[in-house]
């Protein structure tokens, strides 16, 4: 899915990477295959990001994932004054886009699994890339 830009880049990037969250923590990875222009350099697909993501949530014994609405727990303040940010945008330095990150919790808690999407400008559009999910 190509989304047309609505004037913010990260709130329009934002309302995309919530819908590929909680299709995740629905289990939904079909949708998260359908929401994103591509798959990523390692070649995710739906199936493969099922048993990944199911093989972490059995090794580490949890239930499900938060909803993207869910408030995480974790709110630490570093030495140097800043705190802990549960999504972060890196943009590119030559201007062509962002990358996002989002660490997934459950029941507010962190649980080490991030996800990493690209948005990249193509003149009024953004192209949504998956590019991977891992253990922190």
């Amino acid at each position: 899915m190509i989304a047309r830009i609505n004037g913010s880049e990260e709130n329009q990037a934002r309302e995309i990477a919530e819908k590929i969250i909680n299709a995740i923590a629905c289990g939904n990875y079909v949708l998260v295959e359908e929401i994103t222009d591509n798959m990523g350099e390692w070649d995710w697909d739906a199936e493969g990001l099922g048993e990944f993501i199911e093989t972490f949530k059995s090794d580490n014994e949890l239930e499900c994932f938060d909803k993207y609405e869910v408030v995480c727990n974790f709110n630490v303040v570093y030495k140097d004054g800043s705190r802990y940010e549960q999504e972060k945008f890196y943009h590119l330095n030559d201007g062509t886009g962002f990358r996002y990150e989002y660490d997934f919790t459950t029941n507010g808690d962190l649980n080490d699994l991030t996800l990493m999407l690209n948005f990249i400008y193509r003149d009024d559009f953004i192209e949504v890339g998956f590019e991977d999910v891992h253990v922190l």
